[in-house]
């Protein structure tokens, strides 16, 4: 059940706005959910296979361009590995054989590892995000938000230099921190 939190009146408007956006996409998802299990059971079933899901973000990181993201594809092909022969059903009438893809245990254990913390770091940005009161691509809402926006980046840009511990991490949010403006070459 969707249920708004019992502090929401005495959220900021851009607070109250995250968090029925979020409320919309539970339902859109809970609808999208119910209507396809009363109406395409197969379809329903299909999604809920974990091999299945496996199997189409397979297809669908390794279709992808490779210049941005290739540990959330390493880190698929491990889990196809660690899941092998990922059937899709309990009748099969071939038997199968060995994974085509191996991955020595210290590679396996430094992927898990750098795929956790880089979805530590993203969780950690889009809550910065949300809190900034800006969306995916940079924009804020009007320009009543702006100068609010750009004071909570700073912010968030301060802590960030006052807790870096090497002069490497200053350095990168000095010349590499998200929301300030950055020309494209």
């Amino acid at each position: 059940m969707v249920k708004r939190p019992d502090n929401f009146d005495t959220l900021s408007e851009a607070e109250q706005e995250s968090i029925k956006e979020i409320m919309r996409k539970q339902i859109a998802h809970f609808h999208y959910a119910a209507l396809t299990m009363k109406q395409l059971p197969d379809h329903f079933d299909a999604i809920r296979n974990s091999n299945a899901m496996l199997r189409a973000k397979l297809f669908t990181l390794a279709g992808a361009l490779w210049e941005r993201d290739t540990l959330s594809l390493k880190h698929a092909m491990i889990e196809a590995c660690q899941k092998w022969p990922m059937k899709l059903d309990d009748v099969s009438s071939t038997k199968p054989g060995d994974c085509p893809v191996q991955f020595p245990g210290d590679e396996i254990i430094q992927c898990m590892t750098d795929f956790s913390q880089e979805r530590e770091k993203l969780q950690e940005f889009a809550e910065m995000r949300a809190f900034a009161n800006v969306d995916s691509v940079g924009w804020f809402p009007d320009d009543e938000h702006f100068e609010r926006s750009r004071e909570i980046a700073q912010v968030i840009k301060s802590g960030l230099l006052e807790h870096s511990t090497t002069e490497m991490e200053r350095e990168a949010v000095r010349n590499h921190f998200p929301f300030d403006d950055h020309e494209d070459v």
